[in-house]
């Protein structure tokens, strides 16, 4: 796959500690739609399905070979 980066994600955060003191193996992917201004719900309107097929094409169809 290609290049990847960190981002801090608030909202998995809950999720991972529990996994992590309970040593639960956790993944987390996160498509990001918008740069959090003004024109955010716009963006996010037109970014969410491109983040449902990017995900498909990059993570799912890997996970088939």
């Amino acid at each position: 796959m290609g290049s990847y980066s960190d981002v801090y994600d608030m909202e998995a955060y809950a999720l991972a500690k529990v996994c992590f003191v309970y040593d639960v193996p956790f993944i987390s992917f996160k498509y990001i739609t918008d740069n959090a201004n003004e024109s955010s719900p716009k963006d996010w309107k037109d970014n969410c399905s491109d983040g449902i097929k990017e995900f498909k094409e990059r993570v799912l169809n890997e996970l088939e070979r």
